[in-house]
């Protein structure tokens, strides 16, 4: 039975749905330490930090992402040592894409807390997520000093190789790893098949896209990475694959341009629509005028579910015995 990623539940109770009115708008919450902490003593503090801290848990377990970030700030503003607020809004900002957030969130955390591998994890997804590859290959190879049968981590550490472009075999070793602990994950198969894209073995990577998308069929970078591999090996009917890319995620080119697997100039129409430009696999379909920038929403490579549900079961735990 293919599993449901977690990432995938929040995107869609959140992203996808609109916001109801009465909702707060995350524009609405103060950056921790840029406010006064609530009155009373620590032992006060602490509690009313506490308090936030499980209202964000319980927000963010079921979607609610405005509505966790501000719990998870008001935790910040009673408390500025509640490194766990830290650690949960680093994630609710890695879900919205929001990675320079993310990063700042993480490094509080690891300053208060320095050998947490889901923080360091956490922080390397940041980096990713910002296209510093080698730094987070770094926090990759650090977090899993400390916790080496993690598998997201694996995969984090792949992807991040794959985006530098150096290490490909070190890639290809470490989403073989990750598969070996977490066999037929999504989003780990998503990340080998791009790492095969910078191998130009278009073989390969169209069967772990395909295997992936058999798991979790909502991954637009799975739709085009493989709608790419086709096109490189003159199968025209990859323009679909791209076009049901760009259906689901209007910016996911920039994805694949960060990644290095895809001129920029692929995506901007051309005089001669029946050609492609210059180093642009033949038959590659331009994207339309208009389009985002950056890809909208959380991919598993990026994001990993598992990592995630994880963090929230700590954060759950440890206030359950509070």
């Amino acid at each position: 039975m293919a599993r449901i990623s977690f990432i995938s539940f929040l995107i869609v109770c959140c992203c996808l749905t609109p916001v109801a009115a009465a909702q707060p708008t995350a524009t609405s919450v103060q950056p921790a330490g840029k406010s006064e902490a609530l009155p009373g003593g620590d032992g006060d503090a602490q509690k009313v930090g506490s308090l936030f801290l499980h209202m964000c848990v319980n927000h963010f377990s079921r979607g609610n992402l405005v509505w966790a970030e501000q719990a998870c700030s008001r935790a910040l503003v009673a408390n500025p040592r509640e490194v766990e607020a830290y650690k949960l809004r680093g994630y609710i900002y890695l879900v919205g894409h929001r990675f320079v957030e993310a990063a700042e969130d993480f490094r509080a955390a690891l300053r208060l807390r320095p050998k947490d591998d889901q923080e360091i994890a956490g922080y390397g997804q940041s980096l990713s997520g910002m296209g510093k590859f080698p730094a987070a290959a770094d926090q990759f190879r650090k977090a899993l000093a400390l916790a080496p049968q993690r598998a997201p981590y694996w995969n984090g550490l792949c992807w991040a190789l794959a985006g530098d472009g150096h290490r490909l075999q070190e890639a290809l070793d470490s989403c073989n790893q990750a598969l070996s602990l977490m066999p037929a994950a999504a989003g780990t198969l998503n990340s080998r098949a791009m790492v095969y894209l910078h191998m130009k073995r278009f073989s390969l990577a169209i069967a772990d896209y395909s295997a992936s998308l058999e798991v979790q069929q909502d991954q637009a970078s799975a739709w085009f990475g493989r709608g790419l591999a086709h096109l490189h090996l003159g199968k025209m009917e990859g323009a679909s694959d791209i076009l049901e890319a760009r259906r689901r995620d209007a910016g996911i080119d920039s994805l694949f341009v960060q990644m290095g697997v895809l001129p920029a100039n692929c995506s901007q129409a051309t005089d001669d629509k029946a050609k492609a430009k210059p180093a642009c696999p033949l038959g590659f379909p331009p994207a339309q005028s208009g389009r985002p920038g950056a890809y909208m929403t959380a991919s598993l490579h990026a994001d990993p579910d598992q990592e995630l549900a994880w963090a929230i079961q700590a954060v759950d735990g440890g206030l359950q015995r509070k």
